[in-house]
């Protein structure tokens, strides 16, 4: 018999079983109404996982419920298509990268990607156009317009988990992305835990980052509006300072001419991930 924790949406629970194991489970329905001690249908139960990622459950309990019903409908959407296996993670990972979307479209704040959108969509072309059907679910689940860009940074996500290297090309990526966080341990003078949940979702977004570079599919074309930089720079000055220490590394350390756009890119990725430290 398992018992509700916690709800987290009409789609999600946190949920114990007799010998008070702690599981996540999804399932359609399966946290509609559900109160603290009401017992769950566990005929409506689609994935369950063991609850051991106290970053990642703590995401799903700060994060809206409406965010958490969508990112179950996508889920199941992307593992229909890709037939990926979903896992308490990925669970946690979408649902922080939606409600960070929906951040920064209220905020206004767009990224450009024309220079990679051609690659992304040679590359990942079935990935690309998974992420471009998600967008009008978005949209219509919280009645705004996604700026076009939104569609490659979903890409991202669903190749997340992918391994598109070779082993020499692995064994250079964690050099640099080792050196890259002993950078941001340095400048802000604290030890980051590799084990939590947030160290792990930056890391994926050094690792993408790095391998477009790696492979030779992102050259920076257009440039980031001046100004659009200066803000960045007076609204997240250690972030944009660290992200410009990281990129200064690259550029001795590989020859990559990386542009304004891609430090501002990593400046807010960086704020965001200090914020949960």
């Amino acid at each position: 018999m398992l018992k509700v924790l916690q709800s987290f949406g009409n789609n999600a629970a946190l949920v114990f079983d007799d010998h008070q194991v702690e599981w996540v489970v999804l399932g359609k329905g399966v946290g509609f109404g559900c109160k603290k001690g009401d017992v769950v249908d566990e005929a409506a139960i689609q994935n369950r996982y063991k609850a051991i990622a106290d970053e990642a459950l703590a995401t799903l309990t700060q994060t809206d419920t409406q965010v958490l019903n969508l990112t179950n409908d996508i889920l199941e959407f992307i593992a229909a298509n890709l037939t990926q296996e979903v896992s308490i993670n990925d669970y946690a990972s979408l649902a922080d990268h939606l409600a960070f979307m929906l951040q920064r479209t209220e905020a206004k704040i767009q990224m450009p990607t024309e220079a990679v959108r051609w690659e992304i969509q040679k590359l990942f072309p079935k990935e690309y156009e998974l992420a471009l059907q998600v967008v009008p679910k978005i949209e219509q689940a919280f009645e705004i317009k996604l700026p076009e860009n939104e569609a490659v940074f979903l890409t991202y996500h669903f190749i997340d988990a992918e391994n598109q290297s070779t082993i020499d090309e692995t064994l250079y990526l964690i050099k640099l992305i080792k050196k890259l966080m002993n950078i941001v341990q340095f400048q802000y003078r604290i030890v980051l835990d590799q084990d939590s949940f947030s160290y792990n979702r930056f890391v994926s977004h050094l690792r993408l980052f790095l391998i477009r570079y790696m492979k030779g599919t992102d050259t920076e074309i257009n440039q980031l509006d001046p100004a659009f930089v200066k803000l960045t720079q007076d609204k997240y000055g250690q972030a944009f300072q660290v992200a410009s220490s990281m990129v200064q590394y690259l550029t001795a350390e590989t020859g990559w001419q990386i542009g304004d756009s891609e430090k501002v890119f990593l400046t807010l990725h960086l704020m965001r991930f200090m914020q949960k430290q």
